[in-house]
């Protein structure tokens, strides 16, 4: 947001296995690669929540945990000058829940799961929820109950936008139980597994999507666990479809069905999930320095015949050409100040640039 990121909340596990819900908010400046000093505090410290950006300008933290239970307000910042305000908080008869899959597109805010406090217990449920901002006082949000299976119950999963090919959001990944962080079950305390369908977010129900099973192949699976995940445009597929509306996610890590933290990085592109890819960042290119103030060196692991793309952060192509040889020098010299993806479809390969 703004060439910021945002790290929001979080908990503290300490040695006696006590937890507690962390009041930070970390602001990254992508400009200057570096953590910012400015000091950004929760009215309500909070994990295991929903965060989302608002037409680049508000960042919206839904529900969530906070040290002894759920938490129902809505919490919304406004970075420009550092200020926090209340959204509408759930209505009484919504359940608010940790571990929820959740994001924004466009007014709508779209929840689905989590689990709820149920005195020392903590099922997960199947609620959906559909919250419409305000445009003109974002601060009011209109929250409405949608249809929902009991069966389709989520936790720690990711929501996908335009990912299978039609406009309604997709829910993937994560479990069909709640766990510690351990990802055992916090009534039986047995090892759980990532979840093998998808659900699809309609606009009168949820349903599961039967048509598209998630699994891509024997080594490839989605993890649970997925606290948070990067959108992106894929300009790849806006130049073969002549269109802007295509975007892939990109998931990182989680938690596989061994119980183990999965060091993939997985790219779920419009055909999702016919297409999801995995990452080998062991013959990503380096790039280097970057950020840079003129040119950056750019070495690959044996790749050749590449044809590459830049582009700056609002998609419009500024630069092209094609690329025979593992090692060679970008020239950015004549580009403003900002940040450009280097896009080599061929490769599979879309780098962040910062030019200083």
């Amino acid at each position: 947001m703004r060439d910021k990121i945002y790290i929001v909340g979080g908990y503290y596990v300490f040695a006696n296995g006590r937890e507690k819900s962390s009041s930070l908010v970390h602001e990254f400046d992508l400009l200057g690669d570096t953590f910012t000093n400015k000091k950004i505090v929760l009215p309500v410290p909070i994990d295991d929540h929903v965060q989302d950006v608002w037409k680049d300008s508000l960042l919206f933290i839904i529900n969530g945990w906070s040290d002894l239970a759920n938490v129902r307000e809505t919490q919304i910042y406004n970075p420009s000058n550092n200020i926090w305000q209340k959204g509408s908080p759930y209505k009484i008869d919504m359940i608010p829940t940790f571990g929820a899959c959740g994001g924004i597109i466009g007014n709508n805010i779209y929840v689905q799961g989590g689990a709820r406090s149920d005195r020392n217990s903590f099922p997960s449920i199947s609620n959906y929820y559909k919250g419409e901002i305000q445009p003109n006082n974002p601060t009011q949000i209109t929250w409405s109950t949608i249809s929902s299976n009991d069966s389709l119950t989520s936790y720690r999963s990711a929501i996908i936008f335009n990912g299978y090919g039609g406009p309604e959001p997709v829910i993937v990944g994560g479990s069909k139980r709640s766990y510690n962080y351990n990802a055992r079950d916090y009534t039986s305390g047995k090892l759980l597994a990532p979840m093998s369908s998808s659900i699809i977010l309609g606009s009168a129900q949820a349903e599961f999507n039967n048509d598209q099973i998630l699994i891509p192949s024997n080594d490839l699976s989605i993890p649970m666990d997925i606290r948070d995940w990067g959108i992106l445009r894929d300009w790849s597929f806006t130049l073969s479809s002549n269109s802007s509306n295509f975007s892939v996610t990109y998931l990182a890590g989680g938690i596989l069905e061994n119980g183990q933290v999965s060091n993939q990085i997985l790219s779920l592109t419009p055909s999702f999930p016919r297409n999801t890819n995995s990452i080998n960042t062991d013959i990503e290119p380096r790039f280097f320095p970057n950020p840079t103030k003129s040119v950056m060196n750019i070495r690959y692991n044996n790749l050749i015949s590449k044809h590459v793309r830049i582009y700056n952060s609002s998609g419009n192509l500024v630069d092209q050409f094609y690329q025979n040889e593992d090692e060679f020098i970008l020239d950015l010299s004549h580009l403003i100040s900002g940040i450009y993806f280097y896009v080599d479809s061929q490769n599979q390969i879309t780098k962040k640039l910062i030019k200083k």
